[in-house]
């Protein structure tokens, strides 16, 4: 598995963690970085975390998450079932 990437998003939700920011975990693929965990907001003592300076900085990153973590993961099909004649063309199925 490859390793995950942590990248900390600007967007903020409320404040529930000392800066209430979500943080994204990525994954590279190819020559892109697909999106693969989304960390919901962390308050203060949940898998050792303090702020995004201090503290275990890896908190909810593990495959099993620690308790109080709330995390949405998100896999990505390995192919596809869409066909088409060119690029951007659709079809209609009755």
């Amino acid at each position: 598995m490859a390793p995950l990437v942590t990248m900390v998003v600007a967007a903020s939700s409320p404040d529930v963690s000392s800066n209430g920011q979500s943080r994204h975990l990525y994954t590279p693929v190819g020559e892109v970085q697909r999106r693969t965990r989304i960390i919901a907001p962390i308050e203060p003592g949940v898998g050792g975390w303090v702020d995004l300076t201090t503290g275990n900085l890896q908190a909810c990153t593990s495959s099993t998450p620690a308790r109080g973590c709330e995390v949405m993961d998100l896999l990505y099909g390995a192919s596809t079932t869409a066909t088409a004649d060119t690029n951007g063309a659709f079809k209609r199925y009755a």
